[in-house]
């Protein structure tokens, strides 16, 4: 008994090590922030979040921020520029075939006037994603 129990326990604090927290510096490109340097006086400061939640990444932007304020012995500090981007992709693993159709566009143009119309196109196409 006492040796299932020391294992759920090392089971236990091994998951805990395991996952990172949200705010931390990032390596490599990956997830949480990054500074660098303008001027004397000026930072960049950037943090790339997991998930869609655009708050909590300003959030930690704006804490990164103050912390660096401080780090350099500043009171305070001022956003001047301010970007939020959400990277939502999703792509389909399995093998895709289908016909689509579109609309090709032709304008001719004569002497006194152009003429446009729009002509059916059938494409038929195949995907496999990798």
């Amino acid at each position: 008994m006492k040796t299932k129990f020391i294992a759920f326990l090392a089971v236990i604090v091994m998951t805990g090590c395991a996952s990172q927290p949200d705010y931390r510096q990032a390596s490599n490109g990956g997830f949480g922030y990054t500074e660098s340097k303008l001027s004397e006086t000026q930072y960049r400061v950037h943090f790339k979040g997991r998930g869609s939640d655009k708050s909590k990444a300003m959030d930690y932007a704006m804490y990164r921020s103050a912390e660096l304020t401080l780090l350099k012995g500043y009171d305070w500090f001022v956003v001047t520029d301010r970007e939020t981007m959400v990277d939502k992709e999703r792509v389909q693993t399995s093998p895709q075939v289908g016909f689509s159709q579109r609309y090709a566009r032709v304008t001719e143009c004569g002497v006194i006037t152009c003429r446009t119309s729009y002509h059916p196109t059938t494409q038929f196409e195949s995907g496999i994603f990798v």
